[in-house]
């Protein structure tokens, strides 16, 4: 269960469970990094015990305090108490960071971005269409050879290492098809060497930018290949 309510000039959030309950003598390193109430190679739970202690470091960064209580059998409650002061300076920031500034450098432009992770299509997709851009994404290689024909892209963003087809023989299915062959290519990744950008230039990548992306820097790269060829 998840509650919210106004004390002073704090928001509140409750978050509670029925659960097991948590340890009373674990309860106080709860929030310590890779601490695990049942450290066990036959624990039922994953994770490396890091998610709380970020938790309460973020909390804290914003001014605010986290607090859990819990019985054995009874379930767990924590109190994230965050200042409402804090909470508009925050919200403002994230505005100004998702609004671009001007016209919409990408306005029309049909990109299709392919990648594996759902989590990174859902937000460079966002990020792409607040400037302006019309966002397709696919989910593999295979996915994305099909929406070729649907959209009619005219730029293709893809990760480099993905399962069964990566962004190579991505690049290389569409060179090789005389109808996509001039279709400009940008590699957006997490491999960061040296070499990893000349074989992916050598290849035929238009571009090749690293995760995680530089907004500014994507959205002008983008632009300028678009508008250029």
């Amino acid at each position: 269960d998840v509650s919210l309510r106004g004390e002073g000039s704090s928001a509140v959030v409750v978050i509670s469970d029925q659960g097991p309950g948590i340890p009373p003598d674990f309860l106080p390193l709860i929030f310590e990094r890779f601490r695990q109430a049942d450290g066990s190679a036959r624990r039922g739970h994953t994770g490396l015990g890091l998610g709380l202690a970020l938790v309460k470091e973020l909390t804290e960064l914003h001014g605010g305090t986290i607090q859990v209580d819990s019985e054995m059998g009874r379930g767990t409650r924590f109190t994230v108490s965050l200042p409402l002061p804090a909470l508009r300076q925050l919200d403002q920031a994230e505005r100004d960071a998702t609004q671009p500034s001007g016209e919409s450098p990408l306005a029309g432009v049909r990109v299709l971005y392919v990648d594996d992770v759902e989590d990174a299509r859902v937000m460079v997709s966002t990020m792409l269409r607040q400037y302006g851009a019309e966002v397709e994404s696919a989910s593999s290689a295979s996915d994305a050879l099909l929406a070729l024909q649907r959209i009619r892209p005219h730029v293709v963003v893809t990760d480099i290492a993905m399962p069964d087809r990566d962004g190579f023989d991505l690049l290389q299915t569409i060179q090789s098809d005389p109808l996509w062959s001039e279709l400009p290519i940008v590699a957006l990744t997490a491999q960061s060497g040296i070499d990893d950008e000349r074989r992916a230039k050598a290849a035929g990548f238009r571009s090749y930018l690293r995760k995680p992306v530089d907004v500014d820097h994507f959205v002008s790269v983008l632009a300028h290949i678009v508008s250029h060829g």
